[in-house]
């Protein structure tokens, strides 16, 4: 990486510490890293032009460095007050109308070149002057009038230029692509068709899986660890071990618990030594994942210990029963073996099915009892290929912009 890029890294790395000092009205700091990352700008600039060392990287970090600068600061003098909101809005919303136009530009396969135009330029030294003066008055306590007044209005008309200037390019720019790629005698008519309807876009977001007790769904394979559950805090032993296969419900049962005991709860690998007092505050606790070789030893032997000291409960959850671990610490291997095991077994049919419209709810999909049967024979019976095939259809119902049918279940469990 050369040094100009080193040194557009390290601006935006000013980007946390400037939004600290102002949101902790501490201008004169802020004024300070302000400065800082105006001088770096100019330093980055000089190197990579005097001795060559420009870079697409470079060419893609340095407007990032600066927008990220700009958009952090007028956002926090914004929320705070130090300036109009309406100019905040302003300046934020061309910068999301700009980004926008390069994912137009991107979904039709026409990308457009990213070239900042003079009045473009000359939006960002206002932009730059007038937080420039913002801050300086806030640090040193002067009335920045009626210079702020002008600078709001280039600001205003500047920016508002650029919007209308970059739109308008955008726009020529993919009529002229698509014009000429409509006149090209070697492509077809479908060809041509084809690449101009835009793409649909897949984003895997994250979706909420319940964990309540209302939407854990019963039946004989983990009958075992809901009454275990529910027999809390009459157990037989204050520390107790779920173990069952992947997505058999051990996370959703300690999930269950954790919410009726007011326990914290840990994954194994993450548990050290020092965290075992803190982890064990409230008198409860689960520990999520335990298997072999991904485990301190020595942590996990001190919570045993401290445990049973305070009498506080603990939860462990893992695919394997303790016996099947290999641990090193003879003390703790002889621990772990007294823990009482409750298994959970792979569902039924009936659960089966059942989980499989569970998850399809959760990522709200609407399937009918077509998709649920067709599913339901031909998975593996297991609650984690249930998840994984909904995600799937889900995944590719979205790219294909196809309802999810049994057409589509069909398709997709041919090709995997």
């Amino acid at each position: 990486m050369s040094i100009p890029n080193i040194i557009t890294l390290g601006r935006i790395m000013l980007v946390p510490i400037i939004v600290w000092a102002i949101v902790s009205s501490q201008m004169e700091v802020a004024f300070a890293v302000f400065l800082i990352a105006g001088i770096s700008d100019a330093v980055d600039g000089f190197l990579a032009k005097r001795f060559n060392m420009t870079s697409e990287l470079g060419a893609l970090l340095d407007p990032l460095a600066d927008k990220a600068l700009l958009v952090s600061i007028y956002l926090a003098l914004g929320i705070w007050g130090d300036i109009p909101r309406w100019i905040v809005i302003l300046v934020v919303s061309r910068d999301i109308m700009i980004v926008a136009a390069v994912i137009v530009s991107w979904l039709f396969d026409k990308p457009v070149e990213m070239k900042p135009s003079k009045v473009s330029k000359l939006n960002t030294a206002a932009q730059v002057a007038y937080a420039a003066l913002v801050l300086a008055s806030l640090a040193f306590g002067f009335k920045p009038s009626p210079y702020d007044i002008i600078l709001m209005g280039l600001v205003t008309v500047f920016t508002l230029s650029s919007v209308s200037l970059s739109q308008r390019a955008n726009s020529r720019t993919i009529k002229s692509n698509l014009s000429s790629e409509a006149g090209a005698p070697a492509r077809s008519t479908a060809s041509v068709a084809g690449r101009v309807h835009p793409r649909q876009l897949a984003f895997s977001l994250p979706h909420a899986e319940s964990l309540s007790r209302d939407n854990f769904l019963e039946g004989p394979a983990n009958a075992a660890g809901l009454a275990l559950i529910d027999g809390w805090p009459e157990w037989p032993n204050r520390i107790m071990w779920l173990a069952g296969p992947e997505g058999s419900g051990k996370s959703h049962l300690a999930a269950i618990w954790a919410e009726d005991s007011g326990a914290r709860s840990t994954t194994a690998n993450a548990l050290t030594a020092t965290d075992v007092p803190g982890a064990l505050a409230t008198g409860a606790l689960v520990v999520e994942d335990l298997k072999a070789k991904d485990f301190d030893d020595r942590a996990l032997f001190h919570l045993m210990n401290l445990a049973r000291e305070d009498g506080a409960y603990v939860l462990f959850t893992g695919r394997e029963v303790p016996a099947a671990l290999d641990v090193e610490l003879r003390d703790l291997r002889s621990r772990l073996r007294t823990i009482p095991v409750i298994s959970l077994l792979p569902p039924d049919d009936q659960l089966f099915r059942g989980l499989i419209v569970k998850f399809c709810a959760d990522r709200q999909l609407s399937v009918d009892e077509s998709v649920v049967s067709y599913l339901a024979t031909r998975l593996e019976r297991s609650s984690a290929a249930a998840r994984r095939a909904v995600e799937l259809l889900d995944s590719e119902a979205l790219r294909l912009g196809r309802p999810v049918t049994r057409a589509l279940a069909a398709e997709l469990l041919r090709d995997t």
